[in-house]
């Protein structure tokens, strides 16, 4: 990663300015552009996927469920900023749809207990 940080994990290299990142504005201006060039797509389409969205109602709760990915994820990044040795990211939008997916999943089981009983049987 052209010398600027050593590490022997492997960090996801759209990944080293937020590590290079002084203030705390620069870290919030990257993550803001990061979530919307590369996160945002992955997620809200893993969730239109999952919840089969057709209800207005539905789509409130796919954009909570959206709110509910992103401070997950950027709670990752931000241990990742602080870590990066200990909590290593390889590749962002890969870590944006499994945390869209458990999150879906959650989302499921809560709604939908009966069925999550079933499948587990």
């Amino acid at each position: 990663m052209n010398g600027v940080i050593e590490s022997s994990v492997k960090i996801d290299a759209m990944l080293e300015p937020l590590l290079l990142a002084g203030s705390d504005d620069e870290v919030h201006e990257y993550l803001s552009g990061l979530i919307e060039v590369h996160a945002e797509r992955v997620i809200k389409k893993i969730i239109h996927y999952k919840l089969h969205l057709a209800s207005s109602d539905q789509r409130e709760e796919a954009d909570d469920l959206y709110h509910e990915v992103l401070v997950q994820l950027l709670r990752e990044l931000r241990e990742m900023r602080m870590r990066p040795d200990e909590h290593p990211i390889s590749d962002v939008r890969g870590m944006a749809a499994i945390i869209a997916h458990r999150t879906c999943s959650r989302w499921m089981r809560r709604q939908f207990p009966e069925r999550h009983a079933l499948k587990n049987r």
